[in-house]
């Protein structure tokens, strides 16, 4: 089987190529003898995000992963650019979404990290800790799966994007290959800005490492400043996933202290003042440029959430096919060239 995964700050999300995707927050809580509650005559059930992993000969231990993790205490998004690929809870997040996907020993993976690591030479370091991963992993009350990993290539991330316009099943075709190209890509704490140039004497065009950069802000921002201001209406400490818990599956509404908080309402400024210093990036990053592109892609979760606006602050762009999913997409795709 093969498998594209973005494994992202905010959301995993993978693609496999029987067809299979899930999509999950990128939050995980260990659970260490936590209490249980069954009540006679209730048949009992594992919640369909707690993971079983064992990695090597080690015990297995349990998480909650996603959702359910949202929900539970000790849950953390603890991510950071350095040491991310051999951090625990990024092998949790991986094994949790090949065991959702049916994946077994000798899977082939693709994947992505931001630009600024690629470009800093850091995908061996990626490559090298997922080759030589391997885990038992059961979800719920699933069946325990063995899962490693045959191949593993890894690619920029938002290299993700333009793969799938060119190579997916949905794709425009390897045209889009031959432009001058701009990317968008709009992740949850994080933000990439791929140029691809036509240079003379090539017929495809090339990332352009100096104009291709990574920048600390993404769509997390805007749950950050709701937060803040749904503290400082109650006049005290609420826990930051609470409020992002209700973005992704409460409507956006928060019921918390006797009041209610229209988050989404609150949290539309907020977009809009992002999509402006993504914008001001842009211009900064590909002023001499952006004249010459044939077109801006805007890609991701965040990119999606952002079009409205993205669309007002940079003329002509376009957001390419289901962008949330449209890394792993790619990198699946390139797995079969």
């Amino acid at each position: 089987m093969k498998m594209g995964i973005d494994v992202g700050y905010g959301f995993v999300k993978a693609v496999s190529s029987e067809g299979r995707r899930v999509s999950f927050p990128s939050v995980v809580a260990p659970l260490f003898g936590e209490r249980r509650l069954e009540l006679p005559g209730v048949a009992g059930a594992e919640p369909a995000y707690v993971v079983e992993v064992a990695f090597g000969g080690a015990w297995a231990q349990r998480y909650a992963v996603g959702d359910y993790a949202l929900h539970c205490d000790g849950a953390v998004r603890a991510w950071r650019l350095e040491g991310q690929a051999a951090h625990e809870n990024t092998q949790v997040l991986l094994f949790a979404a090949c065991a959702l996907l049916g994946c077994g020993p000798g899977t082939e993976l693709g994947m992505g990290i931001p630009l600024e690591l690629y470009v800093g030479g850091r995908a061996s370091e990626w490559r090298q800790a997922f080759a030589e991963a391997s885990a038992r992993v059961r979800v719920g009350s699933g069946p325990a799966r063995e899962v490693s990993f045959s191949r593993v290539l890894v690619f920029p991330q938002a290299m993700g994007a333009l793969f799938a316009e060119a190579f997916g099943r949905d794709g425009r075709g390897p045209e889009v290959l031959t432009k001058n190209v701009g990317v968008v890509d709009v992740g949850y704490r994080t933000t990439d800005l791929l140029l691809m140039r036509r240079l003379p004497g090539l017929d495809r065009s090339q990332p352009d490492p100096r104009l291709s950069t990574t920048f600390d802000r993404g769509i997390s921002w805007v749950y950050q400043q709701v937060w803040l201001a749904v503290q400082s209406r109650l006049g005290r400490p609420v826990d930051a996933l609470l409020v992002e818990q209700r973005f992704v599956h409460g409507g956006g509404v928060l019921r918390l202290g006797g009041e209610v908080f229209d988050l989404e309402g609150e949290a539309e400024g907020y977009r809009e003042r992002l999509a402006r210093e993504i914008g001001d990036e842009v211009r900064r990053h590909w002023s001499a440029h952006l004249d010459l592109l044939d077109e801006i892609l805007v890609a991701g979760g965040g990119g999606q959430d952002l079009y409205g606006h993205l669309s007002g602050v940079l003329p002509g762009c376009r957001l390419v096919r289901e962008a949330a999913f449209s890394n792993a997409a790619g990198y699946l795709a390139m797995l079969s060239r």
